[in-house]
């Protein structure tokens, strides 16, 4: 079920309440300045005004998207926060017809954004971000999680797949993490094929 606005609807549990993609757009239009002005830097505008509407859009998404999901991730965890993220951007019909670059781009914008939000745009939040924002596009991707031992550190890392290519990090993530075989859609494991390295 797809929900579309914030009416009261049947079936649907007294205290709740849903977040419609027309809310949401709004909220994203009311706060694009406010997020080019954290940004900060006329260069670092006329850089961004350099890129397409869809790049700047998805840009400024994401500086709000992230902070948001910081603090979702550090009250609820991973699995509810991914869950309540898979409520918000339900896949009706997934997209297979995309060009590997034209993902690849929405992934530069989230790392765009991310990249100057030191405080809350480490790998496992922009991997959320960039999860959820694919999905509000109807686009299917996997969160993968890897594992590895540095200096006697045991170190985590998080990154996102498009039809098993890793999207925003480098293709040679494999062979720096030790990936688990599962990915994690919507809080949940679910087993898969290894991703190309």
């Amino acid at each position: 079920m797809r929900y579309t606005d914030l009416t009261p609807m049947k079936n649907v549990p007294n205290g709740t309440f849903f977040i419609g993609e027309e809310s949401l757009n709004t909220v994203y239009r009311m706060l694009w300045g406010l997020s080019m002005v954290l940004v900060g830097g006329r260069r670092k505008l006329k850089i961004l005004w350099q890129l397409s509407w869809n790049e700047r859009w998805i840009t400024a998404q994401s500086f709000i998207l992230l902070p948001a999901i910081a603090l979702s991730l550090s009250l609820f965890g991973l699995p509810i926060t991914q869950r309540y993220l898979a409520q918000l951007s339900p896949v009706d019909i997934a997209k297979t017809d995309l060009a590997f670059a034209d993902v690849k781009r929405m992934a530069f914008a989230v790392n765009r954004a991310a990249n100057h939000s030191p405080l809350w745009g480490n790998c496992l939040k922009r991997s959320l971000t960039l999860w959820f924002v694919l999905r509000r596009r109807q686009i299917l991707s996997d969160l993968r999680i890897g594992v590895r031992r540095h200096e006697g550190e045991f170190q985590a890392h998080a990154w996102i797949e498009y039809e098993g290519a890793v999207l925003n990090d480098r293709p040679t993530v494999y062979q720096l993490y030790s990936a688990f075989k599962e990915t994690f859609d919507d809080g949940i494991y679910v087993q898969r094929p290894q991703g190309r390295a």
